[in-house]
């Protein structure tokens, strides 16, 4: 049997072969050809304050570049990147051919489309990044005004406090004395309202200074690429063409093995387990 599997590797290699390209030709017909547009956005943090330096920015803009990656594939971002680009469809009809990927030690990052017509992969490229612009800038405004009536609440409470305070200490003639713990309080009370409208007007300044200068922004436009994909294409002719090649082989040795004819004297030594003591030369004469 070994005899015969080692007779028959040529055709069994050749077979194989054959079924492998065939196989990767009829994958290959199925498989979409796609491009790939890309478009790159920089992350800009806010203006540097006095005693800081621009290595700040750019460790801030690493540091932040993961999560606007997975904002890109938001479907906010994503209803918005349609409508920018003024194509139908909903998000979900084009977040598997969109990616974003932070560019390692840089605070750029890259905004992808794979489509198969390359204008459209970059006109949608370009409408997500400058969707990814404006979600950033209102969530960053979203979050100041947030955080600026959260003081204001802060202050009014504790001006709130401070009424009463205030008027124990300016008791009239004759009234109770205020006890010095009443004095004390109002101070730390007035201490704290003071600070408040630092911070306070510190976030209101900053504000006006940061929409002057948005945290993103388009650094390089996408445009129609000219080449289609070729890595996923030839990744899955070669995985096709190594299956189909194992597949064949092996169709082939289970074949040779449920094979039970005998083709010369070597497989009838081995099937009958007998030495062999002689052969008749065959003849091709007929009586």
């Amino acid at each position: 049997m070994l005899t015969r599997t080692r007779r028959s590797w040529g055709a069994a290699l050749l077979v194989g072969l054959v079924a492998a390209w065939a196989g990767a030709y009829g994958a290959g017909l199925r498989i979409p050809v796609l491009y790939q547009a890309t478009a790159v956005v920089e992350i800009a943090d806010a203006p540097a304050l006095a005693g800081s330096w621009a290595g700040d920015a750019l460790e801030s803009g690493m540091a932040q570049a993961p999560t606007y990656a997975q904002l890109v594939r938001s479907p906010a971002v994503l209803a918005a990147g349609l409508a920018g680009a003024g194509l139908p469809g909903r998000p979900a009809d084009i977040v598997d051919s969109v990616t974003a990927l932070a560019v390692p030690n840089t605070n750029l990052l890259e905004v992808s489309v794979a489509t198969g017509d390359p204008a459209r992969s970059a006109r949608l490229a370009n409408a997500l990044a400058a969707a990814l612009v404006a979600q950033a800038e209102a969530q960053r405004q979203t979050g100041v005004a947030a955080a600026l009536q959260g003081l204001q609440a802060q202050m009014a409470a504790l001006d709130a406090q401070i009424v009463p305070l205030t008027a124990r200490l300016a008791a009239p003639p004759g009234a109770a004395v205020p006890t010095p713990g009443a004095a004390a309080a109002l101070d730390r009370l007035a201490q704290t309202i003071r600070t408040l409208h630092i911070v306070y007007a510190y976030y209101a300044t900053m504000t006006g200074i940061n929409a002057q200068r948005p945290l993103l922004r388009v650094a390089a436009p996408a445009v129609p690429p000219e080449e289609p994909l070729a890595a996923a294409s030839l990744l899955t002719v070669g995985l096709v063409s190594a299956v189909a090649l194992v597949l064949g082989l092996a169709t082939l040795l289970a074949l040779d093995r449920l094979d039970s004819r005998v083709r010369g004297p070597a497989d009838l030594r081995q099937a009958l387990d007998l030495p062999l003591l002689g052969v008749i030369p065959g003849t091709r004469d007929r009586v």
